[in-house]
């Protein structure tokens, strides 16, 4: 999982995912980028506020670049 800087705040957290997931976007096999900064409202998922989760949905191989 990508980190940021410790105690990072909100506002910037949200500027550093949207230019990760802004950055996925360009590569041409992927089809759809979806991060998550910090935790959801569960005791089942400890991740602080500077940890990231990124889901890349790729398109389907046949439309890959060569190589």
């Amino acid at each position: 999982m990508p980190v940021t800087v410790p105690a990072a705040s909100i506002s910037e957290a949200s500027k550093l995912l949207q230019l990760q997931d802004k950055l996925l976007m360009q590569i041409p096999e992927v089809a759809q980028v979806f991060g998550k900064a910090g935790r959801a409202e569960t005791a089942t998922d400890p991740a602080p506020l500077e940890m990231f989760e990124t889901i890349i949905n790729l398109k389907p191989e046949s439309q890959w670049r060569r190589g």
